[in-house]
């Protein structure tokens, strides 16, 4: 598979650009300032962060593995970082995208076709971020929807069951009555 992937266009680019050293422009002075820091995810969903000083070099070494520095897979902040899976040597490139989740995804399916045609449309093309998201959660009608729930058949008997444990476990410790006693047979008469 990687042969395959090194055959195409970008997979040439990129190993023309690994035939040159890094160039340590001004906005890559962190390179060589001070270490970087190497985010590596294990099989079990866990990480580890390396701290590394690189060379004028595409490659560093953790746990005699060895990984590539793509630039464009970096994420500048405090500490300038590399995310990796473990034994993959290709960083992970984070980019932004655009949600494609919209605001019909809100509505089961029978509700969303009960509503007129033109708020399905505009439902529809109407693309949520996490601020619309926060607006739709906070909303009172969302909140009553969740509020109001009624309480089933099953919730009251439950209810009922636990006041009425503890009102023998306080005649029980009251002595009012032997609760212990009728239970087991040998109640006091």
């Amino acid at each position: 598979m990687a042969r395959n992937i090194l055959k195409t266009e970008a997979g040439q680019k990129f190993v023309e650009s690994l035939k040159k050293p890094l160039e340590f422009s001004d906005s890559w002075n962190f390179l060589k300032k001070g270490k970087i820091r190497i985010v590596m995810i294990y099989e079990d969903q866990s990480f580890a962060e390396y701290f590394k000083k690189l060379d004028e070099d595409y490659v560093f070494t953790i746990k005699e593995k060895k990984y590539v520095i793509v630039p464009e897979a970096v994420i500048i902040g405090k500490y300038n970082t590399f995310v990796y899976y473990y034994n993959n040597p290709m960083p992970i490139k984070m980019s932004y995208t655009k949600t494609k989740l919209t605001c019909d995804k809100m509505y089961d399916n029978e509700t969303f076709k009960s509503l007129p045609p033109e708020l399905q449309t505009t439902l529809s093309e109407t693309y949520l971020d996490s601020k619309a998201l926060h607006v739709a959660f906070s909303s009172n009608l969302i909140n009553k929807m969740y509020s109001e729930s009624k309480m089933s058949t099953m919730n009251w008997l439950i209810i009922i069951g636990a006041v009425l444990i503890v009102i023998l476990v306080i005649l029980q410790a009251t002595g009012t009555v032997d609760v212990v006693g009728m239970l087991s047979g040998s109640a006091k008469k």
